[in-house]
Parts: structure tokens; sequence; C-alpha cells
């Protein structure tokens, strides 16, 4: 079981990935801005950071560079467009992976739990 944040800004796929990561026994607390995601992150570090995004705008890539400072969660992008340039930006500026919306929400839950057991075992490790 992780805790895993997701922030959403647009409500598409949110229900079905917040219904679907529950479904698998982790803890989701689902945010609408970015704003009030990052009030959440500076009390609590979750495993696992979602970003679902319309569009990739400086908003989110601002927030990833912030995250890289302090103890910031792994992150998944999971955007409609996930364009090459968006993925590299999106690498650029700290995330973990960068998943376009399309893929299967099973897909998503297998790669999420994949980057917080890696996660897990280099803090283990350490």
């Amino acid at each position: 079981m992780a805790r895993i944040f997701i922030l959403n800004t647009t409500r598409s796929v949110s229900t079905k990935t917040y219904d679907i990561l529950r479904a698998r026994d982790h803890v989701v607390v689902e945010f609408s801005s970015t704003e009030d995601a990052e009030r959440a992150l500076a009390q609590r570090t979750p495993d696992l950071l979602i970003i679902e995004a319309q569009i990739l705008d400086d908003c989110v890539f601002e927030l990833l560079r912030r995250l890289k400072g302090g103890a910031n969660p792994p992150v998944v992008i999971l955007a409609p467009g996930a364009i090459c340039e968006d993925r590299i930006r999106g690498f650029e500026a700290g995330a973990d992976d960068v998943v376009h919306e399309s893929c299967s929400l099973k897909e998503l839950a297998l790669r999420a739990e994949s980057i917080i057991r890696r996660c897990r075992e280099r803090t283990i490790g350490t």
C-alpha cells in the first residue's frame, strides 16, 4: 500500500485513475489545483505524485522544479498530448515518467507501483 497524490486540474481522467489505484489498496488523495497540492506536499510527502494535465504548461513544470529542491516524491505526468517535446520537458523538470493518457489504467497503476517499489528499495538500501 502506498500514499499517492493526484493533481488534476482538468477533472477528465482522474476519477478512473483514483478508482484503479484505490482498488489496488493505495491511499489516494486528489487535488484540483497546484496550490492545494503544494500545501499538502509541504505537510506530507506521498510515495508518488501523479499529475494529470490537459496541457503541460509552465505551472506544471514550475511545480516540478520546486519539488526537486526538497524531499520530493517521484512524479508521473499523465497527459493527453505527451508529444516528444513535452516528454523531454517533463523529464528535464524532474518527472520520473511521462505517460500518454490513452495508456490503460492497469498499465498506469503498474508503472506507478514500479516507481514506488524502486524508490523504496533505494531508500532501504542507503
